[in-house]
């Protein structure tokens, strides 16, 4: 280390940063990493959302087209009943 010069502690987060040092104390990188995991768990969920709406929809879709007819015959009795 060249003698003479400021030490880590006397310079500033800012000239750190000019210095090529990292700006960010442990604790500080800490809960950047922290709300980056956050971050990428809540776009994991979305997805799987995504994923398991993509699921749902056509296995609904096809179940409401297969029961129609059996619906409307039971909808058809239900009138002639009522007349």
């Amino acid at each position: 280390m060249v003698s003479g010069g400021p030490s880590d502690d006397d310079v500033s987060k800012p000239e750190r940063a000019a210095c090529g040092h990292h700006p960010l104390g442990p604790e500080e990188v800490s809960a950047l990493n922290e709300e980056q995991s956050r971050r990428r768990e809540e776009g994991q969920t979305m997805a799987e959302y995504a994923v398991v709406l993509g699921v749902i929809t056509p296995v609904l879709v096809l179940l409401f087209a297969a029961m129609s007819e059996a619906v409307a015959d039971r909808l058809m009795t239900v009138v002639g009943f009522l007349s």
